[in-house]
């Protein structure tokens, strides 16, 4: 489980960001359909993901990561300043 008893809860998370996904699935050269087929999920939930319609729970963001190449970092929107 990703989640630390110690996190301090008072500090914004930065949250997930469905432009940066798409981004890194453009940048990767792959298509909706071959990365749900490889993370094990439908092409219409990717699309949800990137539409931001629902988001990715944390298994298949750090899944998402693995196959596009970048880290789980560059899938959440930036803090507000």
């Amino acid at each position: 489980m990703y989640l630390h008893s110690d996190m301090d809860t008072s500090t914004q998370i930065p949250t997930f960001s469905p432009d940066r996904l798409r981004a890194a699935r453009d940048a990767a050269k792959l298509t909706r359909q071959a990365v749900a087929r490889i993370i094990g999920t439908t092409e219409r939930t990717l699309f949800r993901w990137e539409t931001g319609e629902s988001m990715p729970g944390a298994d298949d963001l750090y899944r998402l990561a693995d196959v596009l190449g970048v880290r789980v970092d560059d899938l959440r929107a930036e803090a507000a300043s």
